[in-house]
């Protein structure tokens, strides 16, 4: 009998102990939207910061989330989406009576940036330095892959913008109005 009593006071213990050290949790759940056109922000990163693994979810198609096994207590809650300021809620307080519920309002974040300036870098320079402008250079290989170009430069040249034929005797080229035989 005593045994049994014994045993009793040992389970119930032990039954007590592991109860109270379980973590009670709860659920943040809300709404992400855009502060100026109260559009939902898709895709928006809601963290809490000092928990271990970190705890954190993205919102959906609405701009909803819902966030499980938060720890009650205070937390901070992070949110951030690209484009806009971070936002973070210090000292929520998070019980086990109800689920937190947030909406959020972001932001766009300005920001001056420095000019970018892009150049080209022209491999195909054409090497007749008077060339100004609408000059363009073709090796012997680009001449034997072009349709209809039968390994001939001038075949070739015939195929660009403002090049004509002279005659098909004397193979002239004819660019942008001029004869061959005009210019010097």
């Amino acid at each position: 009998m005593f045994l049994r009593v014994l045993l009793f006071f040992i389970i119930t213990i032990l039954n007590t102990y592991l109860s109270i050290s379980q973590e009670l949790t709860q659920k943040i759940s809300g709404k992400v939207i855009d502060a100026t056109s109260k559009q939902p922000l898709i895709g928006a990163t809601i963290t809490i910061p000092n928990t271990k693994p970190l705890l954190g979810v993205i919102t959906n198609i609405n701009g909803e989330f819902e966030l499980n096994n938060v720890p009650i207590g205070r937390q901070d809650i992070k949110v951030s989406f690209i484009g806009y300021q971070p936002i973070i809620t210090r000292g929520a307080l998070i019980t086990s009576a109800r689920a937190y519920t947030i909406i959020v309002e972001m932001e766009e974040s300005l920001e001056n940036l420095n000019e970018v300036l892009i150049t080209p870098i022209n491999a195909k320079r054409p090497l007749n330095k008077s060339a100004k402008v609408s000059a363009r250079s073709f090796s012997i290989e680009e001449a034997t892959r072009f349709a209809g170009g039968l390994g001939d430069p001038a075949r070739v040249a015939y195929n660009f913008a403002g090049a004509t034929f002279g005659s098909a005797q004397d193979n002239g080229v004819v660019i942008r109005g001029n004869s061959p035989t005009n210019v010097l």
